[in-house]
C-alpha cells in the first residue's frame, strides 16, 4: 500500500486507500473476518499512528508521505541476518 503510493509520487495516504487495502485484502482471502465500520476505523487509525511513528507519513492529519533514512546500521544488521522480508518492508520510500 505505502510502497505502491511512493512509486506512483503521490504526496499522501488516502482514507479511501485503506478501504481500497482492505477490499483487496479480502479479494485475496475470502475467508477473512468481515469487520464492522468501528473495527475498521480503528485498525486504520492504528496503522496510520504506526506509519507516523515510523516517519513514513508526516503525521496522522496529513497523511503526507515523507522520505525515509534507514541507518546504515539498521541495513547492515538485517542483511548479515538474512531478513529480506523485513529490509523490503522498510525500504519501501525512495
Amino acid at each position: 500500500m505505502v510502497g505502491e503510493q511512493y512509486r506512483l509520487f503521490s504526496t499522501a495516504l488516502t482514507n479511501k486507500l485503506w478501504a481500497d487495502y482492505l477490499d483487496g485484502c479480502r479479494e485475496r482471502d475470502p475467508d477473512m473476518p468481515l469487520w464492522s465500520e468501528t473495527t475498521r476505523s480503528r485498525l486504520r487509525s492504528s496503522v496510520f499512528q504506526m506509519l507516523a511513528q515510523a516517519g513514513y507519513i508526516e503525521n496522522t492529519r496529513s497523511l503526507k508521505l515523507q522520505t525515509v533514512h534507514i541507518a546504515e546500521q539498521v541495513l547492515c544488521l538485517l542483511k548479515a541476518n538474512q531478513e529480506e522480508y523485513v529490509l523490503r518492508c522498510m525500504q519501501v520510500a525512495p
